[in-house]
């Protein structure tokens, strides 16, 4: 029991680190053989919907991209709440799609994912400096 004590700190961090790890390489989510590109937000689509128990205007952005195909124009499949939705038209955004479906695409390198995933590494090294301080202080 000691030694699971003592070793809690090295476990959280590594805990930390391993979120981080899976928070960056989760951005494709469901993308297949994904092919990175830049798209330019050219509209907003919105409908009506549900959010915390009330109707509410969802938006989504329409975004043209550029394939191997082709110029392809797609609207982004996930819905956010009007005050959450942040792209204006112009925006240029980080995208990745699929090779064989390139209208399936994923918003990729969002910069809140980025200081989330920054943040949390930070942490963990934190954590293992200064049991590695005290383990040698008190040893």
């Amino acid at each position: 029991m000691m030694l699971f004590i003592r070793l809690l700190p090295v476990l959280v961090s590594l805990c930390l680190a391993v979120a981080a790890i899976l928070l960056r390489c989760s951005r494709k989510r469901g993308i297949r053989h994904p092919i990175f590109t830049d798209a330019t937000v050219v509209s907003k689509v919105t409908q009506m919907g549900y959010h915390n128990h009330s109707t509410v205007e969802l938006s989504a952005p329409v975004l043209r991209y550029h394939t191997e195909q082709g110029e392809k124009t797609a609207t982004y499949r996930k819905y956010v709440p009007d005050w959450q939705y942040r792209y204006k038209i112009g925006d240029t955004i980080r995208i990745c799609y699929e090779k064989e479906n390139n209208g399936k695409f994923q918003i990729c390198h969002e910069q809140s994912d980025r200081w989330k995933s920054d943040l949390l590494f930070c942490v963990a090294g934190t954590i293992l400096v200064a049991y590695a301080v005290l383990l040698i202080q008190y040893y």
